[in-house]
């Protein structure tokens, strides 16, 4: 989900994902609660659970569980590859697009995983 606000995440449960059950990018004010991720074959790369990419502020998480073929839970302000411009400035655009994954995070709250 690219550029989400108030987005709420409930008694869920993602079994079999192919690559990420879940990913966010420049989001505010998510809430992730009773969700349940399942992988009942052999875990491949990029198995991820929830992934959140920055910029993003305000996440509530709480009661996350199961058995990812990678992290349940990634938080990543700057994870994918970003370019300089022809300035020589530091640029948030990457291979999805403009602030997809390049900034902060912040005001996180994560219990029971």
């Amino acid at each position: 989900m690219y550029g989400v606000e108030q987005v709420m995440m409930r008694n869920v449960t993602i079994v079999d994902m192919t690559t990420l059950a879940v990913q966010f990018a420049n989001w505010r004010r998510v809430t992730c609660e009773n969700v349940f991720i399942h992988l009942s074959q052999k875990p491949e790369p990029l198995q991820c659970g929830i992934q959140f990419q920055g910029p993003g502020q305000f996440l509530s998480m709480r009661n996350i569980h199961g058995n990812p073929g990678d992290d349940i839970i990634a938080l990543n302000a700057d994870d994918y590859n970003c370019d300089w411009n022809k300035q020589g400035e530091f640029a948030g655009n990457d291979i999805f697009g403009p602030n997809v994954s390049f900034g902060p995070i912040s005001d996180v709250d994560i219990d029971g995983v």
